[in-house]
């Protein structure tokens, strides 16, 4: 019976565990990376979708109607039903990755749709820290 040195970083097993270790981290984290575009990509949708084309510019005798989207609301219970789905079932530093990853895409997301809509000067300030 053959005894394997863990240690012994020469090791032609130790090698290929670590190799397939590697190639095994690669496929999650490009995994990862795919469930996170897609997600991403429903919530693209979701906001393009419900927002409407005066949403950030009500009429000037409208109340400001402070608090958020239907769009927000729908996009924030996708987010929340999909990270729902993976507590329990994935490591706990899995999903720290999955979250911070999630919050960037999420703020450039934001940030990205408000600089494309009309948001005019009397309610600007007034909207966007509602928004923020």
């Amino acid at each position: 019976m053959h005894h394997i040195d863990r240690t012994d970083f020469l090791n032609s097993v130790v090698r290929e565990k670590k190799r397939f270790e590697d190639v095994l981290d690669d496929c999650v984290a490009a995994g990862l990376n795919i469930a996170t575009d897609a997600l991403m990509n429903q919530v693209d949708h979701i906001i393009t979708k419900l927002t409407k084309p005066r949403e950030y510019y009500p009429p000037e005798d409208a109340p400001l109607e402070l608090g958020p989207t239907e769009a927000c609301q729908e996009a924030i219970k996708c987010l929340q039903m999909h990270c729902q789905l993976l507590k329990g079932s994935t490591s706990k530093e899995v999903l720290e990755v999955f979250y911070q990853e999630i919050g960037i895409r999420l703020i450039a997301f934001v940030i990205s749709c408000l600089r494309s809509h009309v948001v005019p000067a009397s309610h600007e300030s007034r909207k966007w820290r509602s928004i923020l």
